[in-house]
């Protein structure tokens, strides 16, 4: 979770660890920036390697392991983000529900 959010944000974070000690999480909030996108990407630049994954945009930290897929709809921003390659990272993200956010 970045450390301050926008005015009128809220988000929430929750981060697992897998067995051979890689990492996935999901992060939200609402009124997501440019920045916190850049945070939890560790600022990800366009992945050339990454699936198809209509209605996300897949980025590739430049700096690490760390493969992340963005999603902004309904003015909420969801990252699924971790160490895991594409199709764990995608097999993770579909196992998501979805939850109203607070009011």
């Amino acid at each position: 979770m970045p450390a301050a959010l926008p005015a009128g944000a809220w988000g929430a974070a929750s981060r697992w660890v897998t067995p051979d000690d890689s990492s996935v999480a999901v992060v939200q909030s609402r009124n997501g920036t440019d920045d916190f996108i850049d945070e939890q990407t560790i600022t990800g630049v366009p992945a050339t390697d990454a699936p198809p994954t209509p209605g996300w945009r897949a980025l590739q930290s430049p700096s690490n392991d760390q493969r992340s897929l963005v999603r902004e709809a309904d003015g909420v921003t969801t990252v699924v983000t971790g160490s895991v390659d594409w199709a764990s990272l995608i097999a993770f993200r579909d196992s998501l529900q979805p939850v109203p956010p607070p009011r």
